[in-house]
């Protein structure tokens, strides 16, 4: 999984050419600042770009968003090799494209694109990185934008004046079906608690993957990530929603981009 911690940092030609960048202390898991950056932008252009006759007016409304919160910050990015080949031009003399993890928002999820940018001087030590490394860099973020493609929205997030900073740190673990978080183990009801309504419902995991929520047999879900499962509703929309490690309570965002919170049902 491709995690990112963004910095905020002045921009100007004597650090550009000298950036100034945090270093990260050793951590067990990593944030995704990109994501968060993308779904803290404007909700209304977010809703809007789930619609395809809006959905090149709210691209742009969303970029020029991310032009003011996320290009020319600063960044430490933890993310694993997916390709690397040499970029001779003016400025850079390698790349490393970041693995092209989907980017989860309000809509369901987004696929993303990253291309790592290494100056000469920097060069030897990225062409010593092999494909499929997990890898931790710093760097300046070039390039991040919401583009329109035939199969929707997708997220292309470059990084320049890129450093290596540890090439052994390992990212946390996809579940898996061996996995302790297991549909098994979240099976039964749940109280759901959307944060726009003042009474809460229910909703209930069956472990072959299916459940209600409402009248009986109208979702299906699965593990998607760390702790996270997405819900597909047969009329409402997809929810995506985070356990807490001991599995006993969860937060995301429901079928139409809310905020939800909820519980394990105990009598």
């Amino acid at each position: 999984m491709a995690c990112f911690a963004i910095c905020a940092g002045a921009w100007t030609g004597v650090l550009a050419e000298n950036p100034l960048v945090p270093v990260p202390e050793r951590a067990r898991t990593f944030l995704d600042p990109a994501e968060m950056l993308v779904r803290s932008a404007p909700a209304g252009a977010l809703q809007r770009l789930r619609d395809k006759t809006m959905a090149a007016e709210a691209a742009a409304e969303i970029n020029r968003y991310l032009g003011q919160y996320a290009t020319n910050k600063s960044l430490v990015l933890h993310t694993k090799v997916e390709a690397a080949e040499p970029r001779p031009d003016v400025r850079n003399g390698f790349r490393i494209r970041a693995e092209s993890v989907p980017l989860i928002w309000y809509g369901g999820t987004m696929p993303r694109l990253s291309w790592l940018y290494f100056q000469e001087a920097d060069a030897a030590a990225a062409n010593a990185v092999k494909v499929g490394a997990e890898i931790t860099v710093a760097g300046w973020v070039r390039k991040c934008e919401v583009v329109l493609t035939d199969d929707g929205p997708q997220l292309n997030f470059d990084v320049q004046y890129t450093r290596i900073l540890d090439a052994s740190s390992p990212l946390p673990k996809k579940e898996t079906a061996a996995h302790s978080f297991s549909p098994a183990g979240l099976a039964g009801t749940w109280i759901w608690e959307a944060m726009e309504k003042i009474y809460p419902g229910t909703i209930d995991f069956e472990a072959d993957g299916t459940g209600s929520h409402g009248a009986r047999n109208n979702l299906t879900w699965k593990v998607t990530g760390e702790r996270e499962i997405t819900i597909a509703h047969a009329t409402r929309g997809t929810a995506v929603i985070r356990f807490d490690a001991a599995g006993e309570t969860f937060a995301g965002t429901d079928y139409y981009g809310k905020a939800v919170a909820g519980r394990r049902f105990r009598r």
